[in-house]
């Protein structure tokens, strides 16, 4: 048995669905196969500040001017008691499924206790995002305290975006360099490592390597959720799009059941839903409606009709759809995906064959679950 640290995207375990579903899985992937995982509390350099204590001033202007709209800004001060409810389903499912350490380390600190494990694992999620680490890479998401000393892998990390700010290409060919094991979560990742010169192959989101069966074990369907409905689950401004879920609620006669994911949204909200209400909301909805990867991924482990629109502006280079798109054209899905409204009826008509995607989807797993092995056979050495 190994020990096993983990970097991935903690810091959004209080409130992403899919950050902390797939940290569940991997973990739960590396504890089948007899290793003891753990995820390690990170706080980088370039990070947004997490202090608790700031002043109310501080806290009002990291609010109401870091780049928010003004309905986002003044939607998170309006909805912070909720936001705080939902915070404890979160926390409640950490504490029943993941192992996490109990002190939080800046990138010295994992230096000095590196010894602590016999292997380290960047991803999933988008721990590559420079967007997520003030516009560079960050070293301690691309294990660079570890390099030499223990065993590395990126196990599907994710840039999150198809053009990286210029800075990044400046230490990307080293940091990647000196991990023992890299692979990433998108195509459009591939590309950017094989620009600098870097081949890596495309694995799957942690939550694909397990199966719709092991996500029963820890589902909970909500007492209040309807016999029928559809699932909206929408980061994104595209209100463009807004306008079609209310149609087709209308035409089929049923209810939209909205997961908060922005507090900018057109759709009544329920916030008493954990990582494990998510899963039974997607498994047990007559659709869903996302721009969203992981509930994407959700919909598909269930066979679940769905209906996937872009988060961001077409051709924007700070666009994350590429995500999306790739998935979907990997998994045979691409008719799922409508870049404009005018697409809509078109994709809500068009049946999914099912069969074929999961037979993808089994063969990329089996090939993403051979790879972790190998370099997991690594430790030791």
């Amino acid at each position: 048995m190994a020990k096993i640290g983990i970097l991935t995207s903690t810091p959004s375990f209080n409130d992403n669905y899919g950050a902390i579903l797939q940290a569940y899985a991997l973990q739960r992937w590396l504890i089948l196969e007899g290793h003891e995982p753990s995820d390690i509390l990170y706080h980088g350099d370039n990070e947004p500040m997490l202090n608790k204590k700031m002043s109310p001033v501080v806290r009002f202007k990291g609010i109401f001017f870091s780049g928010n709209t003004f309905r986002q800004a003044l939607g998170t001060v309006l909805t912070k008691k909720v936001r705080q409810a939902r915070s404890r389903y979160f926390q409640k499912f950490q504490n029943a499924h993941l192992v996490i350490s109990n002190e939080t380390y800046d990138f010295a600190a994992l230096k000095k206790s590196v010894d602590d494990f016999d292997c380290y694992i960047c991803g999933s999620d988008q721990v590559w995002n420079p967007r997520v680490h003030g516009g560079v890479n960050d070293p301690g998401y691309f294990l660079q305290f570890a390099v030499g000393e223990r065993l590395t892998i990126a196990y599907a990390p994710s840039f999150g975006v198809s053009v990286l700010p210029d800075a990044c290409y400046d230490n990307l060919a080293e940091f990647v360099a000196g991990i023992d094991y890299v692979s990433v979560r998108e195509d459009s990742g591939a590309k950017l490592l094989a620009d600098a010169g870097v081949k890596a192959p495309v694995v799957v989101d942690p939550t694909m390597l397990l199966t719709d069966k092991d996500y029963d074990k820890i589902a909970i369907r909500p007492d209040w959720l309807p016999e029928r409905y559809i699932a909206v689950y929408k980061f994104g401004e595209r209100n463009e799009f807004d306008s079609k879920i209310k149609d087709t609620a209308n035409k089929l006669g049923l209810p939209i059941i909205n997961i908060p994911a922005s507090v900018d949204s057109s759709f009544k909200t329920r916030w008493d839903i954990g990582p494990s209400e998510f899963i039974a909301i997607i498994r047990d909805a007559d659709l869903v409606c996302t721009d969203s990867f992981h509930a994407t991924v959700f919909s598909t482990l269930y066979k679940t009709p769905c209906i996937v629109f872009p988060r961001d502006a077409i051709g924007s280079k700070k666009s994350m759809n590429s995500r999306m798109e790739g998935l979907l054209d990997r998994l045979g899905m691409s008719c799922r995906y409508v870049a404009s409204s005018s697409e809509w009826d078109r994709a809500l008509a068009m049946k999914i064959d099912y069969s074929e995607t999961h037979n993808r989807l089994a063969a990329w797993r089996s090939d993403s679950e051979k790879y972790l092995i190998s370099a997991l056979s690594g430790i030791g050495e």
